[in-house]
């Protein structure tokens, strides 16, 4: 099985989930997706552009960081 590897842009709790995000609003790519209302910061999460992940994973990384899945 191939793992895909991403640099963690942005990490967000919504709802009490934990998100990575690998593009933002400064660093714009496919699947980014935003809008006023939609959540707190205005993220919305999809699979292209970010990664539940449990908290654990979430707390053991940083921003910058390679995370592979």
């Amino acid at each position: 099985m191939i793992s895909s590897c991403f640099t963690i842009r942005e990490k967000k709790i919504i709802d009490g989930k934990y998100y990575f995000y690998f593009n933002t609003p400064l660093n714009d790519g496919p699947g980014y997706s935003s809008g006023d209302g939609l959540n707190s910061g205005g993220y919305i999460p999809d699979k292209y552009s970010s990664g539940i992940v449990d908290k654990d994973t979430y707390d053991s990384t940083n921003i910058g960081d390679k995370y592979c899945e």
